[in-house]
């Protein structure tokens, strides 16, 4: 995943947005290769334990619950640079 970020957007960083993360399979993994990751889910259930795992790992994710269709107000913070 990182190298396709990297090709298709290099030199833009590595901040990463994951609306609609699940169980956070992406969300850990770009966490873990040092991009600066936030990421929501409407499931609580799924985003406590993406902040579970992270906790466990030591891998920092900025995590909220959000419905996707809110997203863009939600995470405004994040958008801004």
């Amino acid at each position: 995943m990182s190298a396709l970020l990297e090709a298709e957007w290099p030199g833009q960083g590595k901040r990463v947005l994951d609306v609609a993360c699940g169980i956070g399979t992406q969300a850990f993994a770009l966490a873990m290769r040092v991009y600066s990751v936030t990421a929501s889910d409407l499931s609580v259930k799924a985003v406590e334990r993406v902040r579970h795992e992270a906790e466990k790992s030591g891998v920092a994710i900025d995590l909220s619950v959000c419905d996707m269709r809110r997203a863009h107000a939600h995470h405004s913070r994040a958008l801004t640079p």
